[in-house]
């Protein structure tokens, strides 16, 4: 039985196969039966919207209406040709016929090349599944000239999927246009701006925006349309090459002086790597790489963007925009600047300096310490009033020093949020800072005896965690009841005296940074902060001293010393912070830029310690990486 079985399986698996082949056999060699079918093309036909010589000072919306019979359409092509060219040709445009044999002898399709002029190309409107654009805002020709009218035809005709091409239809229209206006938006940073070739996470270029107008044909700027333009930048210039004075005697600007003729004054211009033309869609640019040649030493001049609209018709802004704007090419030549504000008080004040000779003692100590460093002190840059804020560096000067160092002294910050936002661009550039201040960002000492303040809301919490990695200041300060302590023996000798919370002895070496530990000088925080004639016997130690909160990328270098030490007495625990054991100097390595911030006075050490730390302090920051 069951060899029977195996039998007929193979009996009907053979039946299979042959029939199979049979099959395949008769459909190679037999040929379909009945005629080739025939691809008819599609047709298309322009709807009397807008009419035949229509007029226009704007693009019109153009409708038309195209159907394939046995397929489907996938592109709708078109063509605007000024009638000029059809005159030139000496076509008969009285005749449909002869105007139509003219598109299609002289319009190329548009595999011709990229490069196809409007007027002699096809340009293509891609159908996406289940839409038929059939109407559109085209581009019409119009001249600079307001008065002159341009007449042109407007010709279309449709693709089916099988690429067959259906007629052409055409109509004549006509347009005027008023050329539009260029406006640059973007205000020049008048302090000038550092040529650097690449943008940063903190550090955004030379940037300018602009835009096309045109308010006679298009009054709404809700409705404009979408404006080319073609920019250049043109440099460098002396300031007295390109400014010169107008008839009111004000010292302005001149763009006939930029030279727009000549190669050897343009830097870069705009291209369209798509078209290989100048003109393009974007309003805005970065310039970067503007100054040419080698130098080693910081150059500055004045370069001027030049930018033309283009309009929907093809017209340009007869008088473009200029704009000039200030650039610096650093080259850092020079090793160390320093900066020092001096605001004194106008009296004795406890806490404050007093204008007068401990003001040029600390000024002589500062020169002292830079000069036993090997670095030019008469390169210092001193604000000797209180009111002299205006002598700090130009970013100019900053571009020629390779680290600029702030110092400051007194009961609280005198370096305002501006100080440190100018700073910014020279450090995004590879520049280095150090601030050695009290209260360098701007923390205070506030109401109640053992209150910390943070950064001040001020500055920018964005600066000092950017550039420095600080995310928090606290400042000691001196608590409220030695205030009062002074205001009552001045009153009363028989008054009694409340504790004194002054507790900084100096800092704690930390890390491998290889920087010293170091004292404060009883000598001077004595005799500079305090206006009794005779100090109290229980004066104890620097007042107004800093420490810091900071991320993970910095490194520490030294420890607050505390009078009290880890153990603030009961007693005093109303006047006294508790800040042993606090990090009161750091220094960032960001791979850009170093900083440095040492929230204790200068002028309160010993000089032979100020002029180790210093000159460490400028190795590492002129150590190449």
């Amino acid at each position: 039985m069951l060899f029977r079985k195996f039998i007929k399986i193979w009996l009907i698996l053979l039946t299979i196969t042959a029939v199979a082949l049979l099959i395949g056999s008769c459909s190679s060699k037999t040929k379909p039966i009945g005629p080739t079918v025939i691809n008819h093309s599609p047709k298309i036909e322009i709807v009397n919207i807008p009419p035949d010589n229509s007029h226009f000072t704007t693009n019109p919306q153009i409708y038309w209406f195209g159907t394939d019979v046995d397929g489907k359409i996938v592109t709708y092509e078109y063509a605007v040709v000024p009638a000029a060219l059809l005159v030139a040709s000496d076509v008969d445009t009285s005749s449909d016929s002869l105007i139509l044999a003219y598109a299609s002898a002289n319009i190329s399709n548009p595999s011709a090349g990229k490069d196809c002029k409007p007027e002699s190309c096809w340009q293509q409107i891609d159908v996406a599944p289940g839409t038929n654009p059939n109407k559109q805002t085209i581009r019409l020709f119009a001249d600079k000239d307001p008065s002159v009218i341009i007449m042109q035809y407007f010709f279309v005709r449709a693709v089916d999927n099988d690429f067959a091409r259906s007629n052409i239809d055409y109509r004549l229209y006509s347009r005027t246009n008023h050329p539009p206006e260029t406006v640059i938006k973007t205000v020049p940073d008048t302090a000038g701006y550092y040529d650097l070739s690449d943008t940063s996470t903190t550090y955004k270029g030379i940037y300018f925006e602009w835009k096309g107008t045109d308010k006679i044909d298009y009054p709404d700027d809700n409705q404009n349309p979408l404006f080319e333009y073609f920019y250049q930048v043109f440099g460098p210039y002396e300031k007295d090459s390109i400014y010169s004075y107008d008839s009111t005697g004000n010292y302005v600007f001149d763009y006939t002086k930029v030279d727009t003729l000549q190669t050897n004054k343009l830097v870069l211009q705009s291209y369209d790597s798509l078209s290989g033309g100048v003109w393009v869609a974007k309003n805005t640019t970065r310039v970067f790489g503007v100054w040419k040649g080698d130098s080693d030493t910081t150059r500055a001049g004045y370069f001027v963007l030049k930018v033309t609209a283009r309009d929907d018709a093809f017209v340009s802004d007869t008088l473009p925009a200029y704009i000039p704007f200030f650039t610096i090419d650093a080259h850092f030549e020079n090793d160390l600047l320093v900066y020092v504000p001096f605001f004194c008080a106008n009296s004795a004040q406890l806490g404050n300096i007093y204008c007068g000779p401990t003001v040029d003692s600390m000024l002589a100590f500062y020169k002292r310490v830079v000069s036993a460093a090997g670095y030019d002190s008469s390169k210092m840059l001193v604000s000797p009033g209180k009111f002299d804020i205006y002598n700090r560096p130009s970013k100019l000067e900053l571009a020629k020093y390779k680290v600029y160092l702030m110092i400051d002294d007194g009961n609280n910050s005198h370096f305002k949020p501006e100080y440190y936002e100018e700073l910014t661009p020279y450090l995004d550039m590879g520049g280095n800072v150090g601030v050695w201040a009290l209260s360098p960002f701007g923390a205070y000492y506030g109401a109640g005896a053992a209150k910390l303040n943070s950064l001040d809301t001020k500055i920018s919490k964005l600066i000092p965690r950017t550039y420095f990695d600080v995310i928090g200041e606290w400042y000691g300060g001196w608590a409220d009841s030695y205030m009062k302590r002074y205001t009552l023996h001045g009153q009363c000798d028989t008054c009694p005296l409340l504790p004194t919370n002054e507790e900084f002895l100096g800092g704690l070496w930390l890390g491998t940074s290889g920087m010293p530990s170091f004292d404060v000088d009883s000598m001077k925080y004595s005799s500079t902060y305090i206006v009794f004639e005779d100090p109290p016997a229980d004066w104890r130690a620097a007042p107004n001293t800093n420490y810091f909160q900071r991320s993970a990328f910095s490194e520490p270098l030294w420890l607050f010393r505390s009078y009290f030490g880890d153990f603030v007495p009961d007693s005093m625990q109303a006047y006294v912070a508790g800040l042993q054991g606090r990090v009161i100097g750091l220094r960032y390595d960001s791979g850009i830029f170093k900083t440095a911030v040492y929230g204790f006075s200068m002028y309160m050490l010993p000089e032979v310690q100020a002029d180790s730390i210093f000159a460490k302090s400028m190795e590492w920051f002129l150590k190449p990486r």
